[in-house]
């Protein structure tokens, strides 16, 4: 996470201000995933897209207020930790 963090928005975090909030057992047409949800309490820097190429737009939203393009098992990952719903499945 700390890798991805900084090669993808620019940012260092740190290992003890991530908190697993949630976990996703999840299934596609073509394999099974294990998806991990997590929250940060701060990190260092100023977030920024670091792959153009791979990124239009990063910007912060209020959990409450996603828009309407969010990946659906990511929208699901997200009621499900507002819900304190520390597991699921999805695409079963």
């Amino acid at each position: 996470m700390q890798r991805e963090a900084l090669e993808e928005a620019g940012i260092k975090i740190k290992e003890e201000d991530l908190e697993i909030v949630h976990v996703m057992h999840r299934k596609t047409s073509d394999r099974e995933s294990i998806d991990y949800f997590l929250t940060c309490k701060k990190y260092d820097g100023k977030v920024k897209i670091m792959e153009k190429d791979k990124c239009d737009e990063l910007k912060f939203y209020k959990l409450d207020e996603l828009p309407i393009n969010v990946i659906p098992y990511v929208k699901k990952g997200i009621e499900n930790y507002l819900n304190n719903e520390p597991f699921s499945i999805y695409g079963w």
